[in-house]
């Protein structure tokens, strides 16, 4: 089982948005079956910042807030993104 890969995942938006909508039990659980290059929670002005970490993303996990991308964002900077999860309310705000 230790050579099978673990899927790369991060936390999207706002950190407070975060860290109040993902109980620490949740992240501990997403910790242990997902890989996560960074605890951080990185924002969208982060991400050239970040570029290395977001290309070989597989999930993101986000809430309220989370900022819209454009079509050629989502290719120049996550193009391994398979899902986004968004646990709260609407889509509707970055899926248009």
């Amino acid at each position: 089982m230790d050579n099978i890969k673990k899927k790369n995942a991060l936390f999207f938006g706002d950190k407070a948005q975060i860290e109040y909508v993902y109980s620490k039990d949740t992240v501990k659980k997403l910790h242990d079956d997902l890989d996560f290059e960074t605890d951080k929670v990185i924002s969208k002005n982060e991400t050239e910042k970040y570029r290395d970490i977001l290309s070989e993303t597989d999930y993101i996990f986000t809430t309220w807030g989370m900022p819209h991308f454009e079509r050629k964002e989502i290719r120049k900077y996550l193009p391994k993104l398979k899902a986004v999860f968004y646990a709260a309310g609407s889509v509707q705000h970055f899926a248009k």
